[in-house]
């Protein structure tokens, strides 16, 4: 059981937010993308790059709602950061 565990847990695919739509707090635009980074295993010691002030949140986006917040949404996968590419987000 406890094997099965394992192998369940250190699957990103396991976690029930993994591939879902990311939905933006407000309206704004996309000002920044940081993409391409390679995921993680979940638990486990080894990382996939190096972190740094770049590579902390993984892949990520952040946006600007002409207000003096400034969002970011990071540890996306890469392909769902392609995806949410657009110039401007909206909230549904």
């Amino acid at each position: 059981m406890a094997e099965l565990l394992r192998e369940i847990f250190t699957k990103n695919t396991s976690y029930y937010c993994y591939n879902q739509d990311v939905l933006a707090v407000a309206d704004g635009k996309v000002v920044e993308i940081q993409d391409g980074n390679p995921e993680n295993i979940p638990h486990s010691d080894k990382l996939a790059v190096k972190m740094g002030t770049k590579t902390f949140a993984r892949n990520n986006i952040y946006l600007d709602l002409a207000t003096t917040h400034l969002p970011a949404y990071g540890h996306l996968n890469s392909w769902l950061s392609q995806r949410q590419s657009r110039r401007s987000c909206h909230t549904r």
